[in-house]
């Protein structure tokens, strides 16, 4: 619980480390991707496993969930993009075309498209509708961690080893912007849901905030003693949080001078993601702060 710094509920039942997470948009569920080569759904309610979809060949290293809330993209270190129906509770289509591993998955704004990441260096856009891939995305020159589609439905934002934050178009799949900033590797990369702002997390131990228009850094946030491994926005963009191994996530203002408005200690080795979500509990938000460990 973000007011109260303390653990509300610990979800068991991956039988490995557990490397991606997605909430629901209503923050009713989790899903959740593990080393096990499953996905499993979780009831934050009743605090209990409703559903788990086994079928990749590998660790499952990303999961994102569709703004309506009935699919589940996952990927995994054996080059496949899973698309797992809620409604028949089952996969519907893998996309297969990344030559090494897919290390992170995003859903466009209107749920029509998957944008995957990998080591191969590339990205790649997915139509939903015809199952076939539509675009290779071209300009990385090192391993791509991270990608997250902006909410403008245009473009997405992908971070990678070759220390940079690059903004492409959605439609074209042509390079917009290169953002150079980092010392080191972009483990992760969030959008504000107004789309003028992205956060990006490094091994060089920072958080930065990018103006997604002009590109310019807006801020560096280095009170992370360890590489910095997740980052994730509120929905009303007034706040982010940052997870690191140096077992801490700290939450921040997205509002300059970008104030540091909690810091929580976790016993894991590392705090491998993090995401968050708000649910109404009138008369007032009830923020609540989604922490992945791992044991990697």
């Amino acid at each position: 619980n973000m007011h109260s710094g303390k653990l509300e509920r610990c979800l068991n039942g991956h039988t490995d480390s557990v490397n991606a997470i997605a909430v629901s948009a209503d923050g009713s569920r989790i899903f959740s991707g593990c080393f096990d080569k499953t996905i499993k759904i979780w009831n934050l309610q009743l605090g209990r496993e409703e559903r788990s979809f086994s079928g990749h060949t590998g660790a499952v290293l990303a999961v994102a969930v569709s703004p309506i809330g009935d699919l589940i993209a996952s990927a995994d270190n054996d080059k496949t993009v899973c698309i797992w129906s809620l409604e028949l509770g089952r996969s519907s289509m893998n996309f297969i075309g990344h030559t090494a591993a897919v290390s992170s998955v995003a859903f466009s704004s209107d749920g029509s498209r998957i944008v995957s990441a990998s080591s191969d260096k590339t990205l790649k856009i997915w139509n939903l509708v015809s199952g076939k891939e539509e675009l290779t995305l071209l300009g990385h020159t090192d391993w791509v961690n991270a990608v997250v589609a902006c909410p403008d439905g245009r473009r997405v934002i992908s971070g990678s080893d070759d220390d940079t934050v690059r903004v492409w178009d959605l439609q074209s799949g042509k390079e917009e912007r290169c953002m150079r900033g980092h010392t080191d590797s972009v483990n992760c990369v969030a959008a504000s849901p107004d789309g003028f702002r992205v956060v990006s997390g490094s091994e060089d131990k920072t958080v930065k905030v990018w103006n997604l228009e002009s590109g310019d850094e807006e801020g560096s946030i280095c009170i992370h003693t360890g590489r910095v491994k997740a980052v994730a926005v509120s929905s009303d963009g007034t706040r982010f949080v940052s997870g690191s191994n140096d077992k801490t996530c700290v939450v921040t203002s997205l509002i300059f001078p970008f104030s540091y408005l909690a810091i929580f200690g976790y016993s894991s080795p590392v705090v491998h993601q993090v995401t968050l979500s708000e649910e109404s509990s009138a008369p007032s938000l009830l923020r609540r702060l989604r922490v992945l460990p791992s044991v990697t």
